[in-house]
């Protein structure tokens, strides 16, 4: 796989109900493919991945691939704070095809200054 060129994050509409927007996501990818990007990421690591449950993120790597097609490389960031759901992420990257994997180290959550304050002071 030649990663030479520009491989754009896709961003996902969401509906005014906060379900994502499938048609304008459609709208999305064929923009960029238009655009002539040489690569799609979707469920990359600045993204809004994480706002997502799996079945979402699931629908959307099926989505990619039917609306992209192999017109130009697809991408599949695979980041989750679980190891078992980036293994399913990988999992259906490798079922529809991605050229590629993005992986990631899990994000974290910081923890609070009163949090901190707490666990200095033995109070966890």
């Amino acid at each position: 796989m030649n990663f030479d060129g520009i491989f754009t994050p896709a961003i996902t509409p969401l509906q005014a109900s906060g379900q994502i927007d499938h048609a304008g996501f459609a709208q999305v990818l064929e923009y960029l493919i238009e655009a002539k990007v040489h690569g799609i990421v979707i469920g990359g690591s600045t993204g809004e991945y994480y706002a997502h449950s799996n079945e979402e993120r699931l629908a959307l790597i099926a989505q990619a691939r039917e609306v992209v097609g192999n017109r130009i490389p697809l991408v599949i960031g695979t980041g989750a704070i679980r190891t078992e759901d980036s293994i399913q992420f990988a999992e259906a990257a490798k079922a529809h095809k991605a050229e590629a994997i993005l992986v990631g180290t899990p994000p974290y959550a910081l923890p609070t200054r009163t949090g901190n304050r707490r666990a200095r002071a033995g109070g966890g």
